[in-house]
């Protein structure tokens, strides 16, 4: 009998178990990079990646695709071999994480070949798991809010 009991106590506790390493792994992070150099260029991105969510690494991708996109045409405006090469360089944090939402802030740093110095901006992509969508500003408040004058 008390092997019985025991039994189903393991079984129901390796049940439950399974419930939060699916929670665990739907929502762990993978450091993704990039990395592409030729004479006029180089390109170095990093990028979070989550298991188990397929759109939030789709939105990723779409912004990184355009940040590259956006840089391209910029590193053939000066070739000149004293200034060296144009560089895209982006790495991130993630300033806010439950299982429902992620909050991404990606860091970016632009060179152009005989610029100055480089420029740098801040791109964030806040996102519902839950939901599989970015929220927007008008998805956070309220419009009768004056969210927009505040802001702006």
């Amino acid at each position: 009998f008390m092997k019985k009991i025991l039994l189903s106590f393991v079984t129901l506790v390796l049940y439950i178990s399974s419930f939060s390493t699916t929670a665990l792994a739907a929502n762990r992070l993978l450091d993704t990079s990039l990395v592409e150099e030729n004479a006029s260029r180089r390109i170095d991105i990093h990028f979070p990646e989550l298991f188990y969510q397929p759109d939030f690494n789709l939105e990723v991708a779409k912004m990184i695709q355009k940040l590259v996109e956006d840089f391209r045409p910029l590193e053939n405006i000066n070739e000149l071999p004293d200034f060296g090469p144009g560089s895209l360089n982006v790495s991130y944090k993630i300033p806010y994480r439950t299982k429902d939402f992620i909050s991404v802030a990606f860091s970016v740093e632009e060179y152009v070949s005989g610029a100055a110095h480089s420029g740098h901006f801040t791109k964030t992509m806040n996102y519902d798991l839950k939901n599989k969508k970015i929220l927007r500003l008008e998805d956070i408040f309220l419009p009768e809010s004056g969210f927009l004058q505040e802001k702006s």
